[in-house]
């Protein structure tokens, strides 16, 4: 999604009755794996953004950390002022989609790669010193204040900020 993407596909559900792979949302019997539960929890909080995402133009995507070879380092920010990480093993490793509305209002999606930590992101934009996170738990109340207390994103997970 960090790169503009519009929809999600699996290549299965299912583990077909020949297969032993944990890592599908069934079993070859047909029972929720722990998988499902991360799947189920996903597919949730992408509807939930999807209100505010499904309207944004992907302008620049970069990584921080581990840059895979071809990509943009954090000198190539477009709506990003300066963004600052911090990781338990002092390994922050990111990739930050920038965003504008039709408004012009500016947002990143930063998605932790880190596998195994937690990293704390502070973030600010050229625009707007009101820094708001996209809220994927609920459909309703979309904005959340960030400027306060610090914003953890678990490991794999994706937070969208806008700057206001």
């Amino acid at each position: 999604m960090a790169y503009g993407g519009r929809g999600l596909s699996y290549y299965t559900y299912v583990v077909p009755i020949y297969a032993d792979c944990g890592d599908a949302a069934y079993d070859k019997y047909g029972f929720k794996t722990p998988v499902w539960t991360y799947i189920a929890h996903m597919n949730y909080a992408i509807h939930n953004i999807g209100v505010i995402y499904k309207d944004l133009k992907n302008i620049n995507v970069y990584h921080v950390g581990n840059i895979p070879k071809g990509c943009k380092d954090q000198k190539s920010a477009l709506n990003v002022k300066s963004l600052s990480l911090y990781s338990q093993d002092g390994k922050a490793n990111v990739v930050v989609g920038e965003f504008l509305d039709k408004k012009g209002k500016q947002y990143a999606l930063v998605v932790n790669k880190n596998p195994k930590y937690s990293v704390v992101a502070d973030i600010k934009f050229n625009k707007g010193d009101k820094i708001l996170r996209v809220n994927d738990r609920t459909e309703g109340d979309v904005y959340q204040p960030c400027n306060i207390i610090p914003t953890y994103i678990l490991p794999g997970e994706g937070v969208l900020f806008c700057g206001e």
